[in-house]
């Protein structure tokens, strides 16, 4: 995915292509139509690339003033707030970019030019920026129900109706009683569904207001033919990415283009939300059809004593419209309804029955459109002429706009925020989806930005749709075994996560998992017999259905929803079952085991418990010093510590120890981040006074240490003990050890005797 879109006249070319080059240079990642490949679709590939795009820069010259291409791409730069324009001859923009502040290249020449590193300039604060689409500024986000468009749907499907000739006669005085109609069932369907409350929020926000566009997955994941090893090979070349799908396109679009749409996800992926957003719009005359929304909310309806069309009816009643049955009967058998049916998964009983009556109602009202929401693995292909397509994971830049968004009353809090996700991969990873997103920005804000320990957000997060977020709604769902408690469920999924990390795959196959649930229940003596609805696979599609913490990548292959619900399940599970020394003791130097031990640290909530955990971290790492016999090189390292050096021992250890790493271009060279913990006194400095702690002949000893002590089996030595005490840091700062304990580590980091 590139971040900075080139528009430009063929005529051109040059400029974008020497653009694109010196923005490279920077390390901004560019696309223009060079980089189209041969048998790709020409205009779909450009319309994605630029919705992609972080920053469109446009190249105003004489021949592209005057394309239609480069106006529409500036167009869609303009309205996303993402445009960069500048002029490389000299001409007037066009009329609508004139109030734009526009750039010039003209006499431009090399990077080092002034005019180029201001261009560069503004690129940075665009990609740097929080912005909003068009169709999500303020303004436009006040839904204006647009009254005119549906009672024209209402006057072309009714004008020769007598009911209504009667109606509109004897009610009419000074205003129109369809318009107030109308309007009342807009105020009715806004009022309903504009607005979000889950558990954590004081009181309701407007949906609208922190809305982000969905993005839809037309290839659905679960249905690809890939086996658990491919899929784990796919996985080691995009480390910790759980999520395999590249491309998406807008809902919005996806929604215009498909009278009969499935939309699926998995909990808290924003479904619902979506459906809400295209009632919204359609009422408010946003989208490229013209129809009148009706929403129909699955765990209010079925009722056994109400039938479809009477539950429609009921939204109508209370809109002022006499015999609304039989008005909007006639609205649907005309084609002018866009129905949404929210939650086809929490159908449980009679399901056939109802699937049936809603396959009976839409070929009676064949003309109108229908858009329904399913979770992913409740969705069984009742609907054979729909079109099926499932809602993306929130990329990156949905993520930031949602922030930028939730936190639109606190800049502070809302750079703190993205501050925070930026220095946390696996937490960026992790909010991903909607709810857990929101989870995040209502902690963060209650806490006034100083949210620290992650593991209690994803303990939140797992309450939420283990319990509340159906419990909000009164929404039963089939147990998961009735022998198995809601503990047991947490632990089961644990136990299923230790497995996966062991075995170091992130993918499992249907087969594996149904062993491994089987010598859970043989561990914990809890009884399975012959009946289908207590074996493993059962128990498997069951946590699958009602909470979605697995998930089915592909045909018969699964994985944990995100890798660190998988960490946290795990950690909590090792705690249970007392296994923290085997945690430390075989695992403390792989990389994939780094999460649960950190938020197993943060789980230990007796002090005791706590100060044995680090205390058996540190001495793992120094057995590990002694074992591979890198004192010594650590020795020689420290003694370029000047005597007369101003910072506690801990903090010369580590600049010295920086330096070193440095000279001989260590990866992954994060010493500096723990600076803080060992002196407060560092604080204070932009650029670390090195020259105050470190001798002045430090480069020879460096370069003497290089090439006499430093061999490739004691550079990897190096790296997995610097690891560790990174990690160890890490465990100290969330964890509840004693204060003496915790000194009495960082006084003695990296000394080993």
């Amino acid at each position: 995915m590139a971040e900075v879109f080139i528009s430009y006249k063929r005529e051109d070319r040059e400029w974008a292509e020497a653009l694109s080059k010196l923005l490279e240079s920077k390390g901004l990642s560019t696309w223009w139509d060079k980089r189209l490949s041969l048998g790709q679709d020409f205009d779909f590939v450009i319309d994605h690339e630029l919705e992609i795009a972080d920053c469109v820069v446009v190249l105003w010259s004489i021949g592209s003033v005057k394309s239609r291409w480069v106006l529409a791409e500036a167009n869609e730069g303009s309205a996303r707030g993402i445009l960069v324009p500048v002029l490389i001859e000299d001409v007037r923009p066009p009329l609508a970019f004139r109030r734009i502040q526009t750039g010039s290249l003209i006499g431009w020449k090399k990077i080092a030019d002034d005019v180029f590193e201001r261009l560069y300039s503004e690129v940075q604060k665009v990609l740097h920026s929080f912005p909003e689409l068009e169709s999500e500024k303020k303004g436009k986000y006040k839904i204006k129900p647009a009254v005119k468009d549906i009672s024209k749907l209402f006057e072309k499907c009714l004008s020769k109706q007598k009911k209504f000739i009667d109606w509109r006669t004897k009610r009419r005085d000074k205003n129109d009683p369809l318009k107030l109609s109308i309007q009342a069932y807009s105020h009715e369907v806004t009022s309903r569904y504009n607005r979000m409350q889950i558990f954590g929020m004081t009181k309701p926000i407007s949906l609208m207001d922190v809305f982000v566009d969905t993005r839809i997955n037309e290839d659905l994941t679960w249905l690809q033919h890939h086996s658990a090893e491919q899929l784990n090979q796919i996985t080691k070349q995009k480390a910790k990415k759980l999520d395999l799908q590249d491309v998406s396109i807008r809902g919005i679009k996806i929604a215009n283009a498909n009278k009969r749409l499935v939309v699926l996800g998995n909990p808290g992926g924003g479904t619902t939300t979506f459906l809400i957003n295209i009632a919204l719009y359609t009422l408010a005359g946003q989208m490229e059809f013209s129809a009148l929304p009706i929403f129909i909310s699955l765990w209010s309806w079925p009722n056994a004593e109400e039938s479809l069309i009477d539950y429609i009816t009921n939204q109508f009643d209370i809109c002022n419209f006499p015999d609304a049955g039989y008005f909007i009967t006639k609205m649907l058998e005309c084609g002018n309804c866009l129905v949404l049916i929210d939650g086809y998964d929490l159908i449980t009983d009679q399901k056939k029955e109802i699937a049936q009556e809603l396959r009976n109602f839409m070929n009676r009202y064949s003309e109108n459109r229908y858009i329904l929401s399913s979770r992913i693995v409740a969705y069984d292909f009742a609907f054979a002429d729909f079109k099926v397509v499932e809602v993306a994971n929130f990329s990156e830049k949905q993520i930031k706009s949602y922030i930028g968004k939730w936190f639109a009353h606190s800049d502070k809090l809302r750079d703190s925020c993205w501050r925070m996700l930026t220095n946390n991969k696996s937490l960026k990873e992790f909010v991903n989806k909607p709810l857990f997103l929101t989870l995040l920005c209502i902690a963060h804000d209650e806490n006034f930005g100083l949210l620290d320990k992650y593991e209690e957000l994803y303990g939140q997060a797992i309450r939420a749709i283990l319990f509340r977020w159906d419990a909000s709604r009164a929404i039963k769902r089939r147990t998961v075994h009735s022998n198995l408690s809601q503990k047991k469920v947490e632990l089961l999924l644990g136990y299923l996560g230790e497995y996966s990390f062991q075995v170091g795959k992130l993918f499992m196959s249907q087969k594996a998992l149904e062993k491994k649930i089987n010598e859970f229940f043989s561990k914990t003596a809890i009884t399975i017999d012959d009946n289908p609805k207590t074996d493993s696979l059962y128990v498997l599609k069951t946590i699958q259905e009602n909470s979605g913490l697995l998930v089915e990548c592909a045909c018969n292959v699964f994985s944990f929803s995100h890798i660190a619900l998988q960490e946290y399940f795990t950690a909590q599970y090792i705690i249970e079952e007392q296994s923290e020394k085997t945690l430390i003791r075989e695992n403390l130097f792989v990389p994939a085991w780094r999460e649960v031990i950190r938020i197993s640290a943060g789980m230990l909530t007796s002090r005791s418990q706590s100060d044995s955990f680090v205390q058996l971290i540190r001495d793992t790492i120094s057995n590990f010093a002694h074992e591979n016999e890198i004192q010594d090189l650590l020795n020689t390292i420290f003694s370029v510590v000047k005597n007369e050096s101003p910072y506690s021992a801990s903090a010369n250890r580590a600049l010295s120890l920086h330096g070193f790493l440095s000279h001989v271009r260590f990866p992954n060279n994060k010493i500096l981040q723990l600076l803080p913990a060992l002196d407060s006194q560092l604080l204070q400095y932009e650029i670390l006074p090195v020259d105050m702690a470190l001798t002045p002949n430090r480069v020879q000893t460096f370069e003497r240490i290089r090439i006499r002590n430093l061999n490739w089996n004691k550079s990897r030595a190096l790296e997995n003990y610097i690891y560790g005490n990174q990690l160890l840091i890490d465990c100290l700062q969330i964890s509840y050890t004693r204060k003496n304990v915790r000194e009495e580590i960082l006084t003695n980091l990296f000394l080993e005797e």
